[in-house]
């Protein structure tokens, strides 16, 4: 709640009753919220089309499928014995 508290005294957040459950509060963001959280999200997309702009479509595909490998649960198979150096002997061979 020290975060919502904040982001409310910033006037970026504010607490509205519930139309539901009238004990409940709502969060919805004010204009100036909506507008930083705009701002941040073009800033994110431009980032991200500066970084992704040095690949080819073919690096980028290879890269997000290692990067999607790596946060795999430890309970799904990397190879024959289990091992991140099996994984890459197979993948050599």
């Amino acid at each position: 709640m020290v975060l919502v508290d904040r982001l409310e005294a910033c006037q970026l957040l504010e607490r509205r009753t519930s139309d539901v459950d009238r004990r409940r509060k709502d969060l919805f963001l004010t204009a100036q919220g909506q507008a930083i959280l705009q701002e941040a999200r073009d800033l994110i997309a431009a980032q991200e089309r500066r970084l992704t702009s040095r690949f080819s479509g073919a690096e980028l595909d290879a890269f997000i499928e290692r990067l999607k490998r790596s946060y795999q649960s430890d309970e799904e198979p990397r190879g024959n014995n289990g091992s991140a150096g099996a994984a890459r002997a197979a993948e050599a061979h």
